[in-house]
C-alpha cells in the first residue's frame, strides 16, 4: 500500500538586498547651530571643534607655543608698536599690574610699566610730524604713550603744552578715566569712561588742547558711550570716513565730517537701535567694514544698517547666532570678549570667555569657506597679531598659536598637550527620504603627513546627537569597533599620505550621520567617506 506524502512547500527564497555606495564630502560649510536637523545640508556639521574648514576638507587646527613666560598674572591686552624701521616694532602685554616687551621670546622679563590698577588696556598708534606713537589707556591709571626715544610716559596736564603728552589744563576733566583711545581722521579721540563723552586732539597733534563731544543726544536709550570706531568706505559718491559710535544701551550713531566743531562739515547720518555691545572691544574693522559683537551675534555694518533688524541674512554670525546669545546671557559681563582677524591663516577669532579663564573657548571663521569651527583647549584671554604672527595672553605666559600640533609647548620647546579634532556630519537621507535603510559599511578619507593615525568613528542614524568621542584612546557611546585589517595608503609626492580604512556598521534608519574624531599630531585633513548601504523599504 503506497504511503501519503504530503507536499512539500517551494523553499522561501530571502529577497536579495541591493548594496550601493555614496561617497560623502566632508563638512566644509563648517558649524551650524541654525538649520533645522532634518533639512540640514550634508555639506555643514553640527559639530566642529578644533577643525578648521578649508576648500579641500576639514583640517586640524595648529598649536601653541609659550614665548614668554614668567609673567604676573593674566595676559590680558596687548600692545603692539610699528615704528617707522623695523628696528623699534615691541610688542607689549599687560599683565596683573604691569607692562611687560614680549616682543622676542623671554623668560621671566622685567616689566616696562608697574603699578597698574588694571591690565586692561585699549590702544593706538598715532603717526606725527616728530614719529609714532603707542597710546594706551585703560579708564584707572594716568594714560600712558610709548615712544623709541623716551620709552613709557605718561600724559600730563600743562598751561601752554608744548611736548608730546601735555595736554591743556582744563580742556578735559581727567587723564586717568580714558576707557578707549582711537585715531580717525588724523586726530586722537578718547572715550571718557561711564559716559556720553569723547574728546579730540587737534590734527597730527599728541597733545594740547582737548575738545569734548557729546554723543549722548544721539543715544536715544540712554546709556554710556561704549566705543568709537573709523570707518572708510568707498561709493559713488567717493571716499567716505565715517565715525561709529556705541552706546552701552546698543544705540549705533554714525557721523561723517572732518572736525566736530564745524557744522558745515560734520553732520549725523544715523542712529540704529541695536542689540547691546559685548565688552569694550565691540568694534572691529574688518575687508572694508566694520563687525559690531553684540547679544545677537556679530554683525557687519554695511549691512546690518540697511535692513531690518530682524532680517537674518545680514548677520555674519548667522550660523552660531544661536550659541553667542546663550553665552552672552551667561558669561556677557566677562572680560574677554573680543574679535580677532588673522590675515596669515584667512581667520577670524571670536574670543568667548568663561567663568574660569582657563577654559575661554573661541569660534574661528575661515574667511575663504565663510564657515565657523569652535576651538577648545586654547586658555587665551587676549589676542593680537603682531609681525603676521599670532599670539594670545593666558595666566603667566604668553604663546605663540598656529604653530606645530601640540597645545602649550613649553618655553624651552619640550612637552605640550596632544588635541583632538572632532565634529558630527549633518543627517544625510542619501537622496531617498522615507526609505529606511541598513547601513553596512563607513570608510573615512583622511590626507595627513603621518602614517601613525588613530581615527575613531561613528555612524548615528535618526537623529542621534551622541556626540564625538573627547580621546582618541576612548570608544564612541553608540559606534562600533574598527574591523581588523591593514591600513590602505597612498603617498602623495609632497609626502602627504591618503589613509583609510572600512569600518563595520549595524545601523538601520531613514538617515545617517558620521561622526568623527582624531588626535591632531600632524598635518590633517579629513576630506569625505564612502558610506555603503542596503536599502530595506519606505518607513511604515
Amino acid at each position: 500500500m503506497a504511503m501519503y506524502k504530503k507536499p512539500t512547500s517551494p523553499k522561501r527564497v530571502p529577497k536579495r538586498q541591493h548594496l550601493q555606495s555614496q561617497s560623502i564630502g566632508a563638512p566644509t560649510k563648517g558649524l551650524n547651530l541654525r538649520d533645522p536637523y532634518a533639512s540640514m545640508d550634508v555639506s555643514y556639521a553640527i559639530t566642529c571643534t578644533n577643525l578648521n574648514a578649508t576648500p579641500q576638507g576639514l583640517t586640524g587646527r595648529r598649536g601653541s607655543i609659550k614665548t614668554a613666560i614668567g609673567l604676573t598674572g593674566r595676559g590680558s591686552s596687548w600692545m603692539g608698536y610699528k615704528g617707522q624701521t623695523k628696528a623699534d616694532d615691541r610688542n607689549f602685554c599687560a599683565a596683573g599690574t604691569s607692562i611687560y616687551d614680549v616682543t622676542t621670546s623671554v623668560s621671566n622679563p622685567t616689566p616696562v610699566v608697574t603699578g597698574l590698577l588694571s591690565p586692561y588696556f585699549e590702544s593706538v598708534t598715532m603717526t606725527t610730524n616728530g614719529g609714532n606713537y603707542l597710546v594706551a589707556c585703560n579708564g584707572e591709571d594716568t594714560a600712558r604713550f610709548y615712544s623709541p626715544s623716551s620709552g613709557w610716559s605718561s600724559f600730563s596736564f600743562a598751561t601752554t603744552p608744548t611736548a608730546p603728552g601735555q595736554i591743556k589744563t582744563g580742556s578735559i576733566p581727567s587723564l586717568s578715566d580714558w576707557s578707549q583711545v582711537m585715531t580717525h581722521q588724523r586726530r586722537i579721540w578718547i572715550v571718557r569712561k561711564n559716559s556720553t563723552q569723547a574728546f579730540y586732539m587737534p590734527i597730527d597733534s599728541m597733545g594740547g588742547e582737548a575738545f569734548g563731544f557729546d554723543f549722548g543726544p544721539s543715544f536715544p536709550r540712554g546709556g554710556s558711550l561704549r566705543a568709537l570706531a573709523s570707518w572708510s568706505t568707498d561709493n559713488s559718491t567717493g571716499i567716505n570716513n565715517m565715525l561709529v559710535a556705541v552706546s552701552s544701551a546698543g544705540d549705533v550713531a554714525l557721523y561723517q565730517g572732518k572736525n566736530p566743531a564745524d557744522a558745515t562739515t560734520w553732520s549725523l547720518m544715523g542712529v540704529w537701535q541695536l542689540a547691546e555691545p559685548l565688552g569694550i572691544r565691540c568694534l572691529t574693522q574688518f575687508q572694508g567694514d566694520v563687525l559690531y559683537l553684540c547679544k545677537e551675534g556679530l554683525k557687519p555694518l554695511s549691512l546690518y544698517m540697511k535692513a531690518n533688524r530682524n532680517d537674518d541674512s545680514v548677520s555674519f554670525s548667522l550660523l552660531i547666532d544661536k550659541e553667542i546669545t546663550a553665552q552672552a546671557r551667561s558669561v556677557g559681563s566677562l572680560r574677554g570678549w573680543e574679535v580677532m582677524p588673522y590675515a596669515g591663516s584667512n581667520m577670524l577669532i571670536l574670543n568667548v570667555p568663561a567663568a574660569n579663564p582657563d577654559q575661554n573657548t573661541q569660534f574661528v571663521y575661515n574667511t575663504i569657506m565663510h564657515a565657523w569651527s569652535r576651538w577648545d583647549g586654547v586658555p587665551a584671554q587676549s589676542w593680537c597679531v603682531f609681525n603676521d604672527e599670532l599670539f594670545f595672553g593666558s595666566n603667566g605666559f604668553v604663546a605663540k598659536a598656529d604653530v606645530g600640533h601640540k597645545d602649550l609647548v613649553n618655553f624651552d620647546g619640550t612637552g605640550g598637550t596632544r588635541y583632538i579634532g572632532r565634529a558630527q556630519q549633518a543627517f544625510y537621507n542619501f537622496g531617498t527620504p522615507g526609505l529606511k535603510k541598513k547601513y553596512i559599511r563607513a570608510r573615512p578619507n583622511i590626507v595627513s603627513t603621518t602614517t601613525q593615525l588613530e581615527v575613531k568613528l561613528s555612524f548615528n542614524v535618526e537623529y542621534d546627537l551622541s556626540p564625538p568621542m573627547n580621546s582618541a584612546a576612548s570608544s564612541y557611546p553608540n559606534g562600533n569597533t574598527w574591523d581588523s585589517g591593514k591600513w590602505d595608503q597612498a603617498t602623495w609626492a609632497d609626502g602627504a599620505n591618503t589613509i583609510n580604512i572600512g569600518q563595520g556598521l549595524r545601523g538601520v534608519g531613514t538617515c545617517g550621520s558620521v561622526a568623527i574624531a582624531f588626535p591632531v599630531n600632524d598635518d590633517i585633513m579629513w576630506v569625505g567617506t564612502d558610506i555603503s548601504y542596503a536599502e530595506l523599504g519606505p518607513v511604515v
